[in-house]
């Protein structure tokens, strides 16, 4: 009897989280369908245009923007906008001004705001600073970019 109990609870448990982590999802999806454009074009097309303007205005001045996206697809947590983690470079003419992480929000399928922007310069200065922004999955490829050899863990037990 104790132990049909235990296994009849136990799969009531198993029922809850998976409709729980369902239902999550779906709100997590409907909040990406929401604020991301239609086409990926489309978002492409707002993304540069808006790094542009927020670089511009950070520096003062006009400026080019080349970007990698680290991740093709969104990071929803909860009911926040959907983020995207970029990798920037920003210049004038042939000159390479500055460059670093950038974690971007989307907003209602027309606008993306900068929330996070750490330069090459502070990564390698610092490079756990990246840790307390972006998700542990992208730091590694972020240091590369940057620069930031890791330590090699051999040596370090010697």
């Amino acid at each position: 009897m104790k132990i049909c109990t235990f296994i009849f609870i136990l799969a009531l448990c198993g029922i809850f989280f998976y409709s729980t982590n369902v239902y999550t999802q779906d709100i997590q999806q409907s909040h990406i369908n929401a604020n991301l454009p239609e086409t990926f074009e489309e978002f492409k097309k707002i993304l540069g245009s808006d790094l542009t303007s927020y670089f511009s205005r950070i520096y003062n001045e006009d400026v080019i923007i080349d970007y990698e996206l680290l991740r093709l697809a969104p990071t929803q947590s909860g009911i926040a906008y959907p983020k995207f983690y970029v990798w920037v470079t920003i210049g004038k003419a042939d000159i390479t001004i500055d460059a670093g992480a950038v974690r971007v929000v989307v907003i209602e399928k027309t606008r993306i705001e900068v929330t996070d922007f750490i330069s090459q310069k502070q990564i390698r200065k610092e490079p756990k600073l990246i840790e307390l922004v972006f998700p542990h999955s992208l730091c590694d490829e972020i240091r590369k970019k940057a620069g930031v050899r890791r330590p090699d863990v051999r040596n370090l037990n010697k």
